[in-house]
């Protein structure tokens, strides 16, 4: 099968409210923005203060904050990040249970334990989508979702956000650029956005932002991999 050029940089999983939403656990998981006239800088500063660094072993990734409960924080990120960083983590006790020594890193800097959500109500449908939970006694902003009336439409502006592997800072980043291609049908783990912004190694799974500053999708795959072809649909 022949790529989609549209795709300059990456492929990205476009993110369909409902599937997250029928989960039980996230009841109530999107809000609107009350102000939807975001500046540039306003819509990276939001990106970054809504993205943690997810840390396990040797590996890492990133992802949005987009729920709190208390002092339950929930993050989504994608499935290939959590199994990479379960398969590097070292083991610890945690109420005499043997567990993942999984981290968060929020944008403060502050590092906190992290565990993978798991449950009968939680369906992603094959979706490249996985979550986390962490506790922390501060707070921290929370990613909102866009309508899912909302239409995407190539040449619309977005923002993404995630922490580069290879950085010499520990912050996020966030770049900018603009939705080139949505295929009709989705590909293989719900792969349907394609966008230009630059995109690290690292970032993966960190959240893709439109101009009213709602998350839409999540950061995937590069259009063009080492290996394998990830430009195959999901029928």
């Amino acid at each position: 099968m022949k790529k989609p050029s549209a795709i300059i940089l990456l492929g990205a999983l476009l993110l369909i409210t409902p599937q997250l939403q029928s989960c039980n656990i996230l009841p109530s998981i999107s809000q609107q923005q009350i102000n939807p006239k975001l500046s540039p800088e306003e819509l990276q500063q939001l990106a970054s203060a809504i993205t943690v660094k997810i840390i396990g072993g040797e590996a890492g990734g990133s992802g949005p904050i987009i729920r709190k409960v208390g002092s339950t924080y929930t993050v989504v990120t994608n499935q290939l990040v959590l199994q990479a960083v379960q398969g590097t983590s070292k083991y610890r006790i945690d109420a005499g249970k043997i567990v993942k020594n999984i981290r968060i890193q929020t944008s403060d800097g502050l590092d906190y334990p992290a565990t993978i959500v798991k449950g009968e109500n939680i369906n992603f449908q094959d979706k490249d989508l996985g979550l986390l939970e962490f506790n922390a006694d501060r707070t921290y902003d929370v990613g909102t979702f866009a309508k899912p009336d909302v239409a995407l439409k190539p040449g619309e502006k977005v923002w993404a956000a995630g922490f580069p592997a290879e950085s010499a800072t520990p912050s996020s980043i966030v770049t900018t650029g603009e939705i080139s291609l949505i295929p009709n049908q989705a590909l293989e783990q719900g792969y349907q956005l394609g966008y230009t912004n630059p995109i690290q190694n690292g970032m993966s799974g960190g959240p893709i932002i439109n101009g009213q500053g709602d998350v839409i999708g999540f950061n995937g795959r590069h259009g063009n991999p080492l290996f394998g072809d990830p430009f195959v649909y999901a029928d």
